[in-house]
């Protein structure tokens, strides 16, 4: 198996509610690297898994051993950067996020010269709306009407008060009324509109 890396996100097949503390980890592979190389924007491409070398200068065809990663880094979709195998990240806004980490392998020498590989994965996943957890279980009537209606109606609730929430929630620290974004009153027209 080529060196790679995989990220894992803990209880990836529950939903994952928004301000919710999401842990992630990666599963690195090692062992042997055939060198096969590809010119591709500037970047020398080992074809065997995408794996980016990093060098002054292209090292030859042949077969190297991954044995270890000297670095690895993570950004989350928001625009935070973390350093590690593992980190947990809240993240604020529902829908799909993604998480992309980087691993730098072990240095090696073609020529007295070092040179190391990179390789970059991401994976998305999907928040759920923090108010539709709530609603989901607050609300008797869902346990009484579970279907599909009731779940679209819930969820739409939820992704309404989710935009209204992400409109609002710095809304105390404004000293003056001109700093409100002015989408807060079109989407609160809307509500006193119905």
């Amino acid at each position: 198996m080529a060196f790679s890396a995989q990220i894992v996100v803990d209880n990836i097949n529950a939903l994952i509610y928004v301000n919710d503390k999401v842990s992630v980890s990666s599963e690195i592979t090692y062992g042997p690297l055939l060198l096969s190389t590809l010119q591709s924007s500037g970047m020398v491409i080992c074809s065997a898994n995408n794996a980016v070398i990093l060098a002054d200068i292209l090292p030859v065809y042949a077969n190297y051993s991954i044995t270890s990663i000297t670095k690895q880094t993570w950004q989350t979709e928001d625009g935070y950067f973390y350093n590690g195998d593992n980190f947990s990240h809240i993240f604020r806004a529902a829908g799909d996020q993604q998480i992309t980490t980087t691993v730098w392998s072990n240095e090696m020498l073609y020529n007295g010269i070092p040179f190391t590989f990179q390789f970059t994965t991401y994976q998305v996943i999907n928040l759920t709306s923090y108010f539709l957890k709530f609603m989901t279980t607050r609300l008797p009537m869902l346990a009484r009407n579970q279907n599909q209606e009731m779940i679209d109606l819930l969820t739409a609730g939820a992704n309404f008060f989710d935009v209204m929430y992400t409109k609002v929630r710095d809304i105390y620290t404004l000293i003056d009324i001109e700093k409100i974004d002015p989408t807060f009153f079109e989407e609160l027209s809307l509500t006193f509109g119905h």
